[in-house]
């Protein structure tokens, strides 16, 4: 006998807000073997990654999105870094007991080395938070095909359902259909594409 399961589809006209409901869904701790991507633009980029040229096409896109995230989370995370860089060597310099003329390179290696130590760790998170733990998170970078996607989601119980609905509803643009399906499906997945 199957189980009954519940499955939440939403449907997307681009690729970007799938993207983004994928990563959040793992995230917010949806194990990636429970989300599919099917549709139009699914089976095409499907298709094109099949070959070598598609796939290394693939892990170009997948670079230049890993390295976009990366840059950007540096940038943010030295600039924190530098503004508590700043208020902890003032405090530092303040409180020791150094010479006048030490005091500015004191101050200046303290500024520099929290500020190093916040850009590693702002790339660190831009990457975690921004890029999915699936092969198939990595066909939504490729947006040249198709018109459609669909996003599937298996999850257990009303709680559930009612929070991959509302994380799926806060992406802008929002889906423009969201559909829940209660049932039994056979299979390891609810939903193959």
């Amino acid at each position: 006998m199957t189980p009954d399961v519940t499955v939440v589809l939403a449907r997307f006209d681009d690729a970007e807000p799938i993207r983004r409901v994928f990563t959040e869904l793992q995230n917010h701790g949806i194990d990636a073997a429970d989300i599919r991507i099917g549709g139009e633009r699914a089976e095409a980029m499907q298709t094109a990654t099949q070959g070598e040229a598609g796939r290394e096409n693939l892990d170009r896109q997948l670079e230049g999105f890993v390295v976009r995230r990366a840059v950007k989370g540096a940038a943010m995370g030295a600039a924190a870094g530098a503004v508590v860089g700043v208020v902890a060597a003032w405090l530092g310099t303040s409180l020791a007991n150094l010479e006048s003329n030490v005091r500015p390179l004191v101050f200046l290696l303290v500024v520099l080395a929290v500020a190093v130590i916040g850009a590693a760790l702002g790339a660190f998170l831009s990457i975690e938070r921004s890029v999915g733990y699936d092969d198939t998170w990595q066909l939504t970078l490729d947006t040249g095909h198709g018109d459609e996607t669909w996003i599937a989601v298996r999850v257990s119980g009303d709680d559930a359902r009612d929070a991959v609905v509302a994380q799926m509803r806060t992406v802008t643009p929002p889906p423009s259909k969201v559909l829940v399906h209660s049932g039994q499906l056979d299979g390891a997945h609810a939903v193959e594409w």
